[in-house]
């Protein structure tokens, strides 16, 4: 969180990482007032290298390789998936499995790309309002 604070958003020379970009959709989203009764946003941590016991022990709890990184939860009962990637980062296979999972339930999986907190913020906000256009609480 530190280098969201010490550092210009728009500054492309720094080494955002995914982290500092899902920080940023998640701080902006939860300060937006538009609209903002109508949906809530969290986040998942699911990347991490970890050890074989600590990874089957949240496997077993619940936790799924290629969940995306945030969910959308939208009044009226719907939820919405994004997968954040950084720049040119790849989906993963197993990611690309759980997202048509997912897509086969009815959800909507999307993908976005950034390569600055800004860019990510203003993606964010792109991508709630065609939810919100999709589910009918605002025309385009």
């Amino acid at each position: 969180m530190s280098k969201l604070l010490k550092n210009d958003w728009d500054d492309e020379d720094i080494n955002w990482l995914e982290e500092d970009l899902q920080q940023a959709i998640i701080m902006r989203m939860r300060q937006r007032k538009e609209h903002g009764d109508l949906f809530r946003i969290v986040g998942d941590m699911n990347a991490g290298k970890r050890n074989k016991t600590t990874g089957a022990r949240l496997k077993a709890a619940g936790m799924q390789t290629g969940e995306p990184d945030m969910r959308v939860y939208v009044h009226g009962g719907f939820t919405v998936f994004v997968e954040l990637k950084r720049g040119t980062g790849k989906v993963s296979d197993a990611q690309d499995a759980w997202h048509d999972v997912l897509a086969d339930l009815g959800f909507d999986v999307w993908l976005l790309r950034a390569t600055t907190p800004a860019d990510a913020v203003e993606k964010m906000h792109g991508i709630i309002d065609s939810i919100l256009i999709k589910y009918e609480y605002f025309e385009e």
